[in-house]
């Protein structure tokens, strides 16, 4: 099984990336995190980077804990407390967080907020991650359309984030074996606000490579978002051959 993977993060139109993406690998275990500060809260950048930090440290020294997904959420919110200890004035920063782990063949995922993981097998999407969002939690009632989440007013209001609810993340039902030409994605909401899931089978069916993919997603992305005042748009795109 061989593992091509690309991250990207970029500010968009905006003047500070809030954004934060990162990997682990030792060559037969691999971690990839992607992480959105949120912008209004002030210090997002600072809670999505203790977040990014906090989960690869937890992977480098995974053999101290027995369930890894939980303990990289416990020490991403531990880690984002302890920035807000030592600085008062970044009290109310927040994050929200994606994580992606293969061990042993099989592929296991969880998140927090409305950072999206999708997963296509042979390119065709099987599922994406469930925002925890105001719009998400309306479509899931059946209220509004999937499709509306983008554009609803409540967009940006998120139910569950780090820190203060690290136990409120959201795991894949079950382990997946992977398999050659399965392939992750995994987005911030101002990547996902501009790319559906048929842009993504379409890269993934167009190009062999996860760094053809990305370039494709990010052009397509910056066309149709120039001049809308972008949001921070962060990627991570994982293919299996």
């Amino acid at each position: 099984m061989t593992v091509d993977f690309i991250e990207y993060s970029n500010c968009g139109e905006r003047s500070v990336n809030q954004d934060c993406v990162g990997s682990y690998s030792d060559g037969e275990f691999y971690v990839f995190t992607l992480c959105d500060g949120l912008g209004g809260h002030g210090g997002g950048e600072i809670a999505s980077s203790a977040a990014v930090n906090a989960i690869i440290e937890t992977a480098k020294n995974r053999n101290q804990y027995t369930d890894l997904i939980a303990s990289c959420f416990e020490n991403a919110d531990k880690s984002i407390n302890q920035k807000i200890l030592e600085n008062q004035n970044l009290k109310n920063m927040k994050t929200t967080a994606t994580l992606l782990v293969f061990d042993n063949g099989k592929a296991q995922w969880a998140h927090i907020g409305d950072s999206r993981i999708y997963y296509f097998r042979k390119n065709k999407f099987v599922l994406r991650t469930n925002d925890h969002s105001v719009p998400q939690q309306l479509a899931n009632m059946g209220e509004i359309k999937q499709s509306e989440i983008r554009r609803h007013p409540d967009r940006n209001k998120l139910l569950r984030c780090l820190p203060y609810c690290p136990n409120d993340y959201e795991v894949s039902e079950k382990e997946v074996k992977l398999s050659k030409r399965d392939s992750f994605v995994m987005m911030s909401d101002g990547f996902w606000d501009w790319i559906n899931s048929k842009d993504i089978a379409k890269s993934l069916k167009k190009f062999k490579t996860a760094r053809e993919s990305a370039d494709y997603l990010i052009n397509l992305a910056f066309e149709r978002g120039k001049g809308n005042n972008m949001d921070n748009l962060s990627l991570v795109i994982v293919r299996i051959s």
